[in-house]
């Protein structure tokens, strides 16, 4: 099967379907089937449950926000495009003020980032309630 080539895009996609995923996938220059072709990797390594799925249909609808996100695929995302999960959710790669907690996180080591993004997830949920008058 060819591969087909991503088109450069004049502007950055933005958020789409609640995460970047899709602009962080555009700034790694990686295509749908690039994307599913390392979640099928990274399941055959064992890094990656196999619930998580690999076709390009998934990642498309996963990427377009027609199938609803968990933190275990959002893990594989990650992985797949060499970004913190944290990062999918929040920032835009295409950005030029990115936060510099963004780039902080991203300088971690994966298993320090990854209890960060826990704790930075809490006080998310918290501040969400706070919002809403919980």
């Amino acid at each position: 099967m060819a591969r087909r080539n991503i088109a450069k895009r004049k502007q950055p996609p933005g958020r789409v379907g609640g995460t970047y995923f899709k602009a962080w996938r555009i700034f790694r220059d990686q295509s749908i089937y690039d994307v599913a072709d390392r979640i099928a990797d990274l399941i055959e390594s064992g890094d990656v449950s196999k619930k998580v799925g690999c076709t390009a249909t998934r990642v498309t609808e996963k990427e377009n926000g027609k199938e609803p996100w968990d933190n275990q695929y959002l893990g594989a995302l990650a992985l797949a495009l060499d970004v913190s999960g944290v990062a999918l959710q929040f920032v835009d790669p295409f950005d030029d003020d990115a936060s510099p907690g963004a780039v902080l996180l991203e300088s971690m080591s994966p298993q320090m980032r990854e209890r960060a993004e826990d704790a930075i997830r809490t006080y998310k949920i918290r501040d969400d309630k706070e919002k809403q008058g919980e």
